[in-house]
């Protein structure tokens, strides 16, 4: 018991002592302190009252490794409508075998060839071309 309390006692003493300034919270934004005491290890952590201050704008430096890719091309498909349209289209006649009384065959018409209009009705089609993509640069650092 008395050691628990010495160790809590020592913990928030060490707790009240830590102070972290603006600049360190902002490049931070989390705060963590720890000490041994005997075998045992006190580590505390707590995130920073400044987490919500926005940070300044990323300014590359050296550091930030530029990326280059070459231009190349890709395919896209897209959809495109068709409208539908008449079509002519060809019907070839139509004949039939009989056979007479004495048992021999003979060909009839039944319909003569003609040209009927067909609608042929609309429909969607995904058409595919080739698009160049520009050559870019960007930095590794991930801004």
């Amino acid at each position: 018991m008395k050691r628990t309390l010495t160790i809590a006692l020592l913990a928030v003493l060490g707790l009240a002592s830590f102070s972290v300034t603006k600049a360190e919270a902002q490049r931070h934004r989390e705060a963590s302190i720890g000490f041994k005491v005997g075998k045992l290890n006190v580590n505390a952590r707590f995130r920073s009252p400044f987490s919500r201050v926005r940070q300044a704008p990323h300014c590359h430096t050296s550091h930030c490794g530029i990326v280059r890719t070459g231009g190349f091309y890709k395919i896209e498909s897209y959809p495109v409508v068709r409208r539908g349209f008449y079509k002519n289209v060809h019907v070839p006649a139509r004949y039939e075998t009989r056979y007479d009384s004495c048992g021999n065959p003979f060909t009839v018409l039944i319909e003569a060839a003609c040209t009927r209009r067909v609608y042929v009705p609309g429909r969607t089609v995904y058409e595919r071309r080739r698009v160049w993509v520009k050559p870019s640069v960007t930095y590794s650092c991930g801004y």
